[in-house]
């Protein structure tokens, strides 16, 4: 997936890092499609890595209409990264379902050999988030 210009937008990927934006005026970590600061509306971001660990929000199971029986359904979810961003990405394999459940980062490819970003089910404890 790229963005305006040709960027990649998961930059880092060769490296098996997901990238997430910094303002550069604030410091503010922010999700990797942001263009401006959601706190003082700069547009100076920089990417830098995340921890790639998280914890799911919410989830929706997708439509497997034609799939195999023994295919595990696909779930697009909503990720509260540790880092403090929230993003959406694919969860894959067999995970318990429920608000808060420990989820990594890792790297499928795609037919043209590309990698994007899905989440597996882990046993990290997720960060404290203070509010």
């Amino acid at each position: 997936m790229t963005v305006a210009g040709g960027t990649h937008l998961w930059a880092g990927l060769s490296a098996r890092t997901l990238m997430i934006r910094r303002c550069e005026c604030c410091e503010l970590l922010l999700a990797p499609v942001a263009v401006t600061c959601s706190s003082c509306g700069s547009d100076h971001l920089s990417r830098v890595p995340s921890t790639g660990l998280g914890s799911m929000v919410t989830w929706k199971l997708a439509d497997r209409a034609g799939a195999d029986d023994d295919a595990l359904p696909s779930m697009l979810a909503v990720v509260a990264l540790d880092d403090g961003p929230w993003i959406c990405s694919w969860i894959e394999g067999e995970i318990a379902v429920r608000p808060g459940r420990p989820v990594r980062v890792e790297f499928d490819h795609l037919e043209s050999d590309e990698r994007y970003p899905v989440f597996h089910g882990c046993h990290h404890a997720p960060a404290v988030r203070v509010a």
